[in-house]
């Protein structure tokens, strides 16, 4: 189990490496929550959000959290209703979504 104090809330972060996650890191450790960072290579779970039961095995890793917060995959830049299946498809897992 990962180890956390028990008087602040514990996030879980999935993507924590580039920009968006690196600022939402920051601004939940400013706050005094306890993040645990989940990444391919992470320091506390290393998770690969594609492959079969690895997101299963980072919930039995990890153990209760309060909360999940997710910046994984790159999403194209387009306004939410003109986002598709497909586009986060291939943001988080370079999939065609068919």
């Amino acid at each position: 189990m990962v180890r956390r104090a028990s008087w602040c809330a514990c996030i879980l972060l999935v993507g924590a490496t580039e920009t968006l996650g690196r600022s939402v890191l920051e601004a939940l450790a400013e706050r005094g929550h306890n993040v645990v960072e989940a990444w391919r290579k992470g320091p506390d779970v290393a998770v690969d959000i594609i492959a079969p039961g690895a997101i299963q095995a980072m919930y039995e890793r990890v153990g209760t959290v309060d909360a999940l917060a997710s910046c994984a995959g790159d999403v194209p830049w387009l306004p939410f209703g003109e986002l598709g299946r497909p586009d986060l498809l291939q943001g988080i897992g370079g999939g065609s979504g068919a």
